[in-house]
């Protein structure tokens, strides 16, 4: 989620682990949106995990600065300028170190989570497929309006709805296929409450869930859960 607009593609070698971002729109952000991000996803890494290796290698598609030896300095790593996409590379052995701050069950939140979506990806857009990620994060905020998603987007709400309109994908219709999956998944689990469930698709009371529910699926969402919880 460092890269709002941009989806990663991971690739697995013998020897390291690479998280890559293709350019987007066939055109790069510039060097300094893409060190934030990159600076921010390591910064954040060696903190999830004490004494971690440095990456083996981070990639800019930007021209190369004044100072590059800056930016190895940082890393502690190569770093390369001009390449065909903003890649960050870790030893293969990263993937090994626990977590000492791993949480179980949060991690079988987001497993489901990851499921539902599966089933709302809208399909060959790659646009729609960039907002619903920028919906994922403002959902639990309540942030769930056009103008929310295009401020995280930084365009103008017509862009936004031109370039959805493009790919056959109105944001309303996006948006709630996205929340009903999300909600039949959280439903699925007894542990989450209503309330809870309410909260993580970013409606202000249960009374608007259990509204936008019946509308998607025909029935309330006690009902749907009692039918198929595990």
């Amino acid at each position: 989620l460092f890269y709002g607009l941009q989806m990663a593609q991971i690739k697995l070698s013998s020897t390291n682990a690479e998280i890559g971002w293709p350019v987007f729109g066939g055109m790069s952000f510039g060097l300094l949106v893409d060190e934030t991000a990159i600076s921010a996803l390591v910064s954040f890494m060696r903190k999830l995990v004490p004494n971690a290796p440095s990456p083996s290698e981070v990639a800019f598609s930007s021209p190369p600065p004044a100072q590059p030896e800056v930016y190895e300095r940082f890393f502690g790593c190569p770093v390369v300028f001009n390449a065909p996409y903003v890649r960050v590379r870790f030893p293969i052995e990263y993937l090994d170190i626990p977590l000492p701050t791993a949480n179980p069950a949060l991690r079988q939140l987001l497993d489901r989570q990851s499921a539902a979506l599966s089933s709302a990806l809208p399909g060959n857009n790659p646009f729609a497929f960039q907002v619903q990620q920028v919906m994922l994060r403002l959902l639990p905020e309540a942030r769930v309006s056009l103008k929310d998603a295009a401020t995280e987007m930084a365009m103008s709400v017509r862009t936004l709805q031109r370039r959805l309109s493009d790919e056959g994908q109105p944001f309303q219709a996006l948006l709630d296929r996205t929340r009903q999956e999300l909600a039949q998944s959280y439903l699925r689990d007894r542990s989450l409450s209503m309330v809870e469930i309410t909260l993580l698709l970013g409606f202000a009371e249960q009374s608007s869930f259990n509204r936008a529910f019946r509308q998607w699926v025909g029935e309330s969402p006690g009902k749907w859960r009692k039918a198929h919880a595990r």
